[in-house]
């Protein structure tokens, strides 16, 4: 088993002991299928090869098996899409849970590929990846036949889920360890500059990010995976919104203590499993609380405080309040004035502009433009107010100014600026080459065209909202042009480059604007 370094600790299947072989074969298979590749585009070096071939052999364990973590992925693509395995329509589509077919592991492969070489854009129906699928799947399919279907996986997964750090070991493996997220996870972990053993970086993971497996994380997958009540997988799902804060101990011994969240002056039971208690009473902690089977559980890191003093406390206070992405948790009040405040902005721009979106040609004329909006606004104001405004910012008359990045005001080449009604306004550089580039609907489009509208796809700062609302205008074409879809006229085209690219907007979002007392 040296060569499947991924198995659940402590367990062990009849399966496990075929594996190490299969893998073997298979990598022999894969190698000679390299060999016959029409193009250079997806030849990896051996080592690379090896590793992917390992994710392929855990891949028809989950199949075999029935493990479940990739009919979650098919349920869910069922419900986003319509199908099971997007852009692939041979009959094999539908094709019985333990069948290990060639358009699952072309759905799989399509998906790896691009993690496994940087920058990497691939069509579903590439002559390679399509040799590469039959030959794997011929392989696993016939050396999984007559195999038994115990493994260590099966065995790991099935463990109880009564408290909820049962349930964390299970979300830490599948996250970090299995076949659907390791690649996504490492290469999270190297984006953060930390090592994938960090907890903070494996708690962010698990609980926030969402993946190109159609946006799903790992909460999404596991809440399928394990047979649970309807009442505790809407908690596994909740997790994706830690109530992260600074605790005052109240009281409690090793297996329980209550805290109060100083941010929102809620209080919270925390079931703990240890030797001792670390959290004295009168102590405060920085961390953050998952709930379980109604009460709640430590997830990720805590930082403990002997005390804090006023001072601190109302520091601290202040310093969540400009997290608008945790406050917002903890205060429907000012969660509701932020959404009115938002919607009122927004409806100013839309009356001002005639759209929800606008282009400048660079940065100076984008700061100039927002300068005197703020300036008709303020002269739009009774006198008394103006008096009053001028006096509370200590300013004789009014002369509005914002903080730009120099970059962002140097800017030349289009500034694309889409005011988003739920969150706040949305800005792109670039954006000439975006906009010729839509134009041409997806006929004769220029490299730096493709790479534009890619770009503007897939920044973590931009909605689907904004995407959606220029396909509307310009057509999808490009769009699917510039990922390599463009022979493809399934309805859900658009919808599933949104979801496998942002699926973070797809979960609960907040405005982005902090309210000032």
């Amino acid at each position: 088993m040296a060569k499947l370094l991924h198995r659940p600790e402590g367990r062990r299947g009849t399966l496990d002991g075929h594996l190490s072989r299969i893998h073997d074969g298979l990598v022999r298979a894969m190698v000679g299928a390299q060999k016959d590749f029409a193009h250079d585009t997806l030849g990896l070096p051996r080592p690379v090869l090896k590793a992917l071939a390992a994710s392929l052999v855990e891949f028809a364990e989950d199949i075999h098996c029935q493990v479940g973590i990739w009919s979650s992925l098919e349920r869910h693509n069922r419900e986003f899409f319509g199908t099971p395995l997007p852009f692939l329509t041979e009959p094999e589509v539908d094709a019985p849970p333990g069948a290990i077919t060639p358009a699952r592991v072309r759905h799989l492969l399509w998906v790896l590929y691009p993690q496994a070489i940087p920058d990497l854009i691939i069509a579903p129906e590439h002559v390679d990846l399509v040799r590469m699928a039959e030959v794997v799947a011929g392989f696993l399919g016939e050396r999984f036949a007559d195999l038994p279907t115990d493994s260590a996986v099966t065995q790991f997964l099935g463990t109880p889920n009564e408290y909820g750090w049962e349930v964390k070991r299970k979300l830490v493996w599948l996250s970090t360890r299995s076949y659907l997220f390791r690649y996504a996870f490492q290469r999270y972990a190297e984006e953060q500059g930390a090592e994938p053993t960090d907890i903070g970086i494996m708690d962010d993971f698990i609980c926030q990010q969402c993946t190109e497996w159609s946006g799903l994380g790992a909460l999404d997958i596991l809440a399928d995976v394990l047979d649970l009540p309807p009442e505790r997988r809407a908690d596994l799902l909740s997790w994706s919104e830690r109530h992260n804060a600074v605790f005052e101990v109240r009281s409690g011994n090793k297996d329980r203590i209550e805290v109060r969240n100083l941010i929102s002056g809620g209080t919270y039971h925390v079931r703990m499993n240890l030797e001792r208690n670390p959290f004295p009473r009168g102590s405060y902690v920085l961390g953050s609380l998952v709930p379980w089977g109604g009460e709640w559980y430590w997830s990720g890191q805590q930082k403990t405080f002997k005390t804090l003093s006023a001072k601190e406390i109302d520091g601290l206070k202040e310093g969540y309040r400009k997290l608008p992405t945790i406050y917002y948790r903890y205060s429907p009040e000012d969660l509701a004035k932020a959404r009115a405040m938002v919607r009122e902005h927004y409806e100013e721009f839309v009356a001002r502009h005639g759209k929800d979106w606008v282009v400048y040609p660079d940065g100076l004329a984008m700061a100039a433009d927002w300068q005197k909006a703020a300036k008709e606004k303020f002269e739009a104001l009774p006198p008394a107010k103006q008096k009053a405004l001028l006096k509370r910012h200590g300013m004789t008359e009014y002369a509005p100014s914002f903080s730009l990045p120099p970059d962002l005001l140097e800017a030349e080449g289009g500034i694309g600026v889409y005011f988003n009604p739920d969150e706040g306004q949305e800005i792109v550089e670039g954006f000439d080459e975006v906009l010729s580039g839509l134009a041409k609907r997806g006929v004769d489009l220029e490299p730096d065209e493709a790479e534009a509208i890619r770009g503007w796809v897939l920044s973590d700062s931009i909605s689907p909202g904004f995407v959606r609302r220029l396909a509307e205008q310009h057509g999808e074409e490009s769009i699917k042009a510039a990922f390599l879809l463009f022979k493809h006229r399934e309805g859900y085209a658009l919808d599933y480059l949104l979801r496998r690219y942002k699926g973070r907007f797809y979960r609960p979002r907040y405005p982005t604007l902090t309210l000032v007392e």
